[in-house]
């Protein structure tokens, strides 16, 4: 047998037993890394199915889902390669919306490019976490690293017309004096062998070709709508009014179980500041399984992926591939692109501002219709399972009615009414859309008490969130400046946001 292109892959796993299935490579790639986003995007992977449409392959819903959940994260990402490329997909577009590089905050990259990302970021997430890939579809052979190059890929031309691309030099025997070229694919970079025409395409080729596929600049330009930043607002539209007195805030306080420590320590010093407090790394807090006073849901969930592979990420000398650029809007047909698909409306953070809900509830175009619905419930007339039954129901017919946007909100609480705690709100709205092939009609925005710092806003995400608007944190904020006990360069109107 002979070929022009092998494919190996020759690393035990680090994190899982190794087993003959999860032999690599796979159909197209063999990777060495960890996607450490696997599990959103396998949930993503089947609540978009239903989304996936293309003419080459008519009955191609029958084959849903199209990605594994039981084998390894490298199989999955072969295995949505396999649909995108089976689908039509050229190899190149398929691993620039798989493993696209870090767009949000390139000022160097043209405005042209980025815009085809952004178009694409709208209707797939990225397969995140170190990645060094290898892949072929027969014609074309490929590397492509993760947007922090956290994997090493150098490759070597010979004078033989040998190419070789690994994580080490020297995978090939070959003289000093043989080379033609060597050097290394850079971090979000793609590197691409043309075996029918004999090319190597580096980065700038293939996303020069992209770019201008369509007029993706003009599309977004035409059709996105962007957040109005409350520092470009009147301060009538920037800040709200309290809407809690002293007693009624101490009362949701207490429902919410804020405690002293997180309003003195923790909130205060990120309002005065805008930092975050000092402190020692690590979490000596009991198990929450294991304590014996009442604890909030979110502490019963921890980070899932193993940290022991990757280094740790600095978001602020790292900050040109960190983005929490967030857009909403009803999700399309990734095989086709057209100007109607860029329908969207963005905003630079999932943590609402009171000006940025105010402005995603005040939206006039059927694009972007809201409803709130109301997850609280009367115990004397629903257990808590019945309650979530009717939130998951009422949702249903919400999305099928037309509403893009559901609120989910807590603030309905009285001595008669008890909070859904939000996350199982969000996870049982989620599973809901994504049973009836609704989810990616809708965008879950959620308004609660509940929700103070990253972890709980992580959790939320986590189960399938779009937004989140902590209302009783910027209340208690607001107490706080009201009474002059804070006094740094935060002003009232940055927390009067209520």
């Amino acid at each position: 047998m002979e070929s022009s292109i092998c494919l190996f892959h020759q690393r035990f796993s680090t994190n899982t037993t190794p087993k003959w299935p999860l032999a690599q490579p796979f159909r197209y790639l063999a990777h060495n890394g960890e996607i450490n986003t696997i599990t959103g995007n396998r949930q993503w992977a089947r609540a978009r199915a239903y989304k996936f449409h293309t003419p080459l392959i008519p009955d191609l819903q029958t084959a849903a889902p199209f990605v594994n959940e039981s084998g390894s994260d490298s199989s999955s990402l072969d295995n949505m390669l396999e649909l995108f490329l089976n689908g039509g997909m050229d190899i190149v577009r398929a691993m620039r919306l798989l493993v696209p590089p870090a767009w949000q905050n390139n000022p160097q990259m043209d405005d042209d490019l980025r815009a085809f990302f952004d178009f694409n970021s709208m209707h797939m997430e990225p397969w995140d976490g170190p990645a060094g890939i290898v892949l072929s579809d027969g014609r074309y052979a490929a590397c492509t690293l993760d947007r922090n190059g956290l994997r090493p890929a150098r490759y070597v031309i010979t004078t033989d017309n040998i190419i070789t691309c690994a994580s080490e030099i020297g995978i090939w025997d070959y003289q000093p004096d043989e080379v033609l070229e060597k050097g290394r694919v850079g971090p979000g970079e793609l590197m691409v062998i043309d075996t029918y025409q004999g090319r190597i395409l580096h980065s700038a080729e293939t996303d020069e070709d992209l770019k201008r596929r369509h007029p993706y600049k003009l599309w977004l330009e035409r059709n996105v709508k962007r957040l109005i930043p409350f520092e470009q607002l009147p301060e009538s539209q920037a800040t709200g009014e309290r809407a809690f007195n002293d007693s009624l805030l101490a009362t949701y306080q207490k429902q919410f179980a804020y405690s002293q420590e997180e309003l003195e320590t923790i909130l205060h010093v990120l309002a005065e500041n805008g930092q975050e407090a000092t402190g020692s790394m690590g979490d000596d807090t009991p198990f929450a399984v294991l304590s014996q006073r009442p604890r909030l849901i979110y502490d019963y969930f921890r980070q899932k992926f193993a940290q022991v592979t990757n280094p740790p990420i600095d978001p602020l000398r790292e900050a040109h591939v960190m983005s929490l650029a967030t857009c909403i809007g009803r999700e399309m047909n990734v095989f086709s692109e057209a100007e109607g698909q860029a329908h969207r409306l963005s905003f630079k953070s999932p943590i609402l501002l009171y000006s940025d809900f105010q402005q995603l509830l005040n939206q006039e175009s059927p694009y972007y219709s809201s409803i709130t619905l109301d997850i609280t419930y009367q115990p004397t007339e629903n257990n808590l399972e019945t309650a979530l039954h009717i939130l998951c129901e009422t949702a249903q017919q919400a999305v099928n009615s037309g509403a893009v946007l559901l609120v989910l909100s807590d603030r309905n609480i009285t001595q008669a009414r008890l909070p859904i705690p939000a996350p199982m709100a969000v996870g049982a709205v989620q599973k809901a859309l994504v049973d009836n092939n609704l989810r990616c009609d809708a965008n879950i925005i959620v308004e609660t008490a509940s929700a103070r710092d990253p972890h709980h806003f992580a959790v939320l995400l986590g189960f399938g969130a779009t937004a989140i608007y902590p209302y009783l944190a910027y209340e208690s904020l607001a107490q706080r400046v009201d009474k002059k006990n804070i006094v740094g360069y935060l002003c009232a109107s940055h927390a009067q946001l209520s």
